[in-house]
């Protein structure tokens, strides 16, 4: 298999659930390799997970990571190029842009997570603090 160059991606299919571009890029074991440009001021819509964890790396650009697991309050934190972040399994999560520039994410998950295990959510940035 010839190397997959994130930064000169194929271009991703608009997914309307997760309200993003997503390019799968390779799989390996239970694991897929995808690649998404969130435009400014765009979000990944908030959703949850039960099928296992799923990891983000931010290669460019800024944004906030609203995110909340059961039972707990709501979290912020911000995001920028070179962040390595993990979402366990069950914890509600939705990524932000909001820089003036697309911000590109790699993301690491089960197929699944694009499918059948993938439960949304009310927008984490209208939830009362």
């Amino acid at each position: 298999m010839p190397p997959i160059n994130v930064f000169h991606p194929q271009r991703g299919v608009f997914d309307p659930e997760a309200g993003i571009p997503i390019a799968a890029l390779t799989s390996c074991d239970a694991l897929t390799f995808y690649l998404s440009d969130i435009p400014p001021q765009g979000t990944v819509h908030a959703h949850a997970h039960s099928q296992g964890d799923e990891v983000y790396l931010i290669l460019s650009g800024q944004g906030c990571l609203y995110r909340q697991a059961p039972g707990e309050e709501r979290q912020s934190v911000s995001v920028a190029a070179g962040d390595l972040l993990r979402v366990p399994a069950e914890q509600v999560h939705q990524l932000v842009n909001l820089g003036e520039q697309p911000l590109r994410l790699l993301f690491v998950c089960r197929a699944s997570h694009l499918s059948d295990d993938r439960v949304l959510h009310q927008d984490l940035r209208e939830v009362a603090p």
